[in-house]
């Protein structure tokens, strides 16, 4: 970046502002630089690669200044009145505060007012007036550039999706039936076929059509810019995607004619001369009248009568803001009409058409409607407290108290209890059949809280050796109660060591009930959020499109670097890469958020690209290309759309 864009005052003029003192002589209220001395510069300044149009006009206003006199040759002869009104003039050629369309005005009449030799201030205000119209053309150009990108974008989104071509289909129905039927009756008209006869015989019409019109006639009607490569039984969609193909085609060679022309203007820099400033307005002046764009009548009036007298200063500014520029203007809104995408009205239809049986249907359901929104409501809420909220809540209990005020299969309580009943039965027996002695008591409760019951089981076994006897007089009965309880304790046991596994598993159990919810969440949220970071103007860093916009943008930098040349670039290259930049600045200062690092870091990298420091080369460039892609293609998206 060229240091002009730190000599902008906070109210939109720069540090250079005329003023007049008590004796009417003009001085300069300098912000702190002095003024640059007049004078060519060199070939190399602003670099090979297109600078901003700003920092341009900004360095040439520097260049545009008044050689003020000093004090001692104070002007004491100058009208103070007329002296302000040029310094007046003066300001608001150097300002950008004042619209394009004033300072159009102003040099309309600047003849009547200024002569350029009368002196320094005279002379600085035509210099101006030069910049100000060479800003004015550079606004012009560029501005149909970025128009005519921002068609090429529609008409390419449509031929690269199906449903859109489906839909540009549908929508431009009407006005292909029309054009057919307006063939149709300018070939009856032309063989003087009356309406009403050809409505009483068809066949005679159809064949008239086909020997004089033919089909192919009446496919250009229909699809007045698709291929004539086309075989004739193309489909419609693929007609209407060649169409949307040549639409695009048309507006690339038309960007290329608007960027050349770009180009050229920026290299018109370099021969700007504050003290001869003609050359360079001819310059300005010879590089639109290449583009050979018709006048309207008003402005074909206005040529003759300017070109009747010798081409002056004045009057080649008067004839650049009065006819050039407009005609200029007016011959490209009418090669753009045409490749222009179609009238809202055209592509909305469709959808308006399906408007009012949505309206009758909403009133005609009103009840189910509402008792089905309703429901889905409930269902959404129940979901989420249900399949949600309250397995999240489970888990954060188990997390927090460990698990152990839920209810158990088994409580430790019961298994004791079972556990001290099958001893005390064990030990009565032992007592009671083999006389154990306390010592002996004791290791037998051992053992029977190890699950060893071979004393018992040796009773057991010696009683049914008579299990009549035993069975009624015995203790075969007693020994059998005790297995069962043995029965019971392991059963007991068994079921602890399960509820044991459950609860070491018990978060396991939770999360996996609780996935599937989540995942549903997940992808519901997903979908939301993609549809509201793709929408065509907000979400995200400016939406999916408007990333999209730039990262085509960054990728034909890129190109045209690599393409380009050591030397100095052709005018199409450099006018191409000064409307890219332009789109990457204007992304990074309209999508990115303010006070953010990731803007300021992205408008640094751009600020680098136009930078016009010797330093700065094509290799340079291409390593801040780099840096763009290394530093911005994930957070921005670009790496995915590669």
């Amino acid at each position: 970046m060229s240091s002009g864009r730190s000599e902008k005052s906070s109210s939109g003029g720069w540090s250079g502002v005329v003023s007049m003192d008590a004796s009417g002589a003009a001085g300069v209220e300098d912000a702190g630089a002095a003024s640059p001395a007049f004078g060519v510069p060199a070939p190399g300044a602003f670099g090979g690669f297109g600078a901003p149009a700003e920092d341009i006009v900004i360095w040439l206003l520097q260049l545009a200044r008044p050689q003020w006199p000093t004090r001692a040759t104070s002007l004491q002869t100058r009208d103070v009145p007329r002296e302000k009104n040029l310094n007046d003039l003066y300001v608001q050629f150097s300002s950008q505060d004042h619209p394009a369309s004033s300072k159009r005005d102003q040099i309309a009449t600047l003849g009547e007012i200024v002569n350029p030799a009368d002196g320094d201030l005279e002379r600085s205000i035509y210099a101006a007036a030069s910049v100000s119209i060479y800003e004015d053309a550079m606004a012009v150009v560029l501005s149909q550039a970025l128009e005519i990108e921002n068609e090429m974008g529609w008409w390419a989104d449509v031929e690269a999706s199906r449903w859109d071509t489906l839909y540009y289909f549908v929508s431009m129905l009407p006005v292909r039936l029309l054009r057919a039927v307006d063939t149709i009756f300018t070939t009856l008209r032309d063989n003087g076929i009356p309406l009403s006869e050809a409505v009483k015989n068809p066949g005679s019409v159809l064949s008239l059509l086909q020997n004089t019109v033919g089909p192919s006639a009446l496919r250009g009607a229909l699809y007045p810019r698709a291929s004539k490569r086309l075989s004739l039984p193309a489909s419609p969609l693929t007609l209407s995607r060649a169409e949307c193909a040549a639409h695009r085609r048309e507006l690339e060679a038309l960007r290329d004619e608007r960027a050349e022309l770009l180009g050229l203007l920026a290299r018109m820099r370099t021969s700007f001369n504050p003290q001869a400033p003609m050359p360079f307005i001819e310059s300005i002046k010879a590089a639109f009248v290449l583009e050979k764009a018709p006048s309207r009548p008003n402005q074909q009036g206005r040529a003759r009568a300017m070109s009747l007298a010798p081409p002056t200063l004045s009057s080649t500014l008067r004839k650049l803001a009065l006819v050039i520029l407009p005609a200029h203007q007016s011959a490209h809104a009418d090669s753009i009409s045409d490749l222009k995408r179609p009238h809202t009205l055209v592509r909305v239809w469709p959808e308006l058409l399906l408007a009012p049986p949505l309206v009758w249907a909403g009133f005609h359901y009103a009840a189910g409607l509402r008792v089905g929104l309703r429901d889905a409501v409930d269902t959404i809420k129940g979901f989420w407290s249900n399949y949600v909220v309250a397995p999240a809540k489970e888990i954060l209990d188990t997390v927090r108290t460990g698990g152990d005020d839920r209810i158990r299969i088994v409580s430790p309580e019961a298994l004791k209890a079972d556990m001290e009943s099958l001893q005390r039965m064990a030990e009565a027996l032992a007592r009671d059949k083999l006389s154990y002695t306390p010592e002996q008591l004791a290791q037998l409760g051992a053992q029977v809280r190890a699950g060893d019951l071979g004393p018992v089981l040796r009773v057991y076994e010696e009683e049914l050796k008579t299990p009549v006897k035993s069975a009624l007089g015995g203790s075969l009965v007693r020994a059998l109660l005790i297995q069962v309880q043995k029965t019971k304790v392991d059963l007991d046991v068994a079921m602890n060591g399960i509820d044991k596994l459950l609860r070491s598993q018990e978060l396991t159990f939770a999360f996996v009930g609780v996935a599937p919810s989540l995942a549903i969440l997940y992808g519901v949220g997903g979908w939301l959020l993609r549809v509201w970071n793709g929408g065509r103007g907000g979400g995200r860093y400016g939406g999916l499109k408007r990333r999209a916009d730039a990262f085509v943008a960054a990728r034909r930098v890129e190109r045209l670097l690599l393409q380009s040349p050591e030397a100095e670039l052709s005018a199409l290259t450099q006018g191409l890469l000064l409307l890219s930049l332009n789109q990457l600045r204007a992304f990074g200062e309209s999508s990115l958020p303010k006070g953010s690092r990731i803007r300021e870091g992205f408008l640094q990298d751009v600020e680098d690209l136009e930078s016009t420091d010797d330093g700065m080369g094509r290799s340079e460039k291409l390593a801040v290309v780099a840096r763009l892609w290394r530093s911005w293609g994930n957070a921005l998206g670009w790496n995915a759309m590669r």
